[in-house]
């Protein structure tokens, strides 16, 4: 047996207890920091006084960190693209009654120096609007705007009041007395009132007849 081949394991052994003790130091290092930020529940909070010295693998969880905010920023930064693109097509659809094909709504993008990403443009801005509430596909033939969408209906016509049942059976104001009477069904010989000697006391009709 040669001794080399076990002082290489031992060597082995030995960088592997170092790099554990160096692991759980980081490892505490990092749940310091932790406890220090929930202690101090502010924005901005000044961490000058703590220092603490984070060895290599705790720096790779900064990266990471830092990996997850640019990823966060690429997706924020294709949300604002899109809706650019749907504001000009939005445009483009309202001009039109008749549907609009993905190629001309492409060279309307283009012309208003919005480009579309992907190996096939079209099939982008395809799927893009496919995804809108707002758009609707009508196969070969183009894109219209959605007619069951809120922001597009017309608001309903106000319903206007009919006058003519509330004034039924009354002749209009200058009409002659003549064709006001024959309207109502009531001719001047009887519209005479009772004397006054057969009315009642209250004044609300004629009096009974006496026996």
């Amino acid at each position: 047996m040669d001794d080399r081949i076990l002082k290489a394991f031992d060597d082995e052994i030995g960088y592997l207890r170092d790099r554990l003790v160096k692991l759980e130091k980081s490892r505490a290092h990092y749940v310091e920091l932790m406890q220090v930020q929930s202690r101090e529940n502010t924005v901005g909070t000044d961490l000058r006084n703590v220092t603490l010295s984070l060895s290599q693998e705790t720096a790779v969880i900064n990266r990471a960190v830092i990996s997850g905010w640019k990823q966060l920023g690429s997706v924020a930064r294709r949300g604002s693209n899109n809706q650019v693109v749907y504001d000009r097509v939005l445009k483009v659809l309202e001009t039109f009654e008749e549907p609009v094909s993905t190629a001309d709504l492409l060279r309307s993008l283009r012309a208003a120096n919005i480009e579309i990403g992907g190996k096939d443009p079209r099939n982008t801005l395809s799927a893009m609007l496919s995804t809108s509430p707002l758009f609707q596909s009508n196969g070969r033939a183009g894109w219209t705007l959605r007619t069951d969408n809120p922001s597009h209906r017309n608001a309903p016509s106000e319903a206007k009041p009919d006058v003519e049942e509330e004034f039924e059976g009354f002749a209009e104001p200058d009409e002659p007395a003549e064709v006001r009477t024959e309207r109502v069904g009531i001719s001047n010989e009887h519209r005479v009132a009772p004397p006054l000697a057969n009315m009642a006391p209250d004044g609300r009709g004629p009096l009974a007849p006496k026996n």
